[in-house]
């Protein structure tokens, strides 16, 4: 009965938490490779607020995109 409980908890909170974050997706440069990962997020933070100097992070309706293309319009 316990394991029951606890099983139909786990669901509940794993359905919660569901609905509050997203997946974004993030390039990273390893070796000179582009390699891509998923990241979980909240679902009110941008994904490109995940992104460091040697990771870049976007939406995932954007994983599309050339990872070499991001941020190019800023390059100097």
């Amino acid at each position: 009965m316990k394991k029951i409980l606890l099983l139909m908890a786990v669901a509940a909170t794993m359905t919660l938490l569901s609905c509050e974050t997203k997946t974004c997706v993030c390039y990273e440069s390893v070796g000179g490779h582009w390699t891509k990962n998923e990241t979980i997020a909240d679902a009110a933070e941008r994904c490109g607020n995940l992104s460091t100097s040697t990771r870049k992070c976007v939406e995932s309706y954007e994983e599309d995109i050339d990872p070499s293309a991001i941020g190019t319009e800023y390059k100097r």
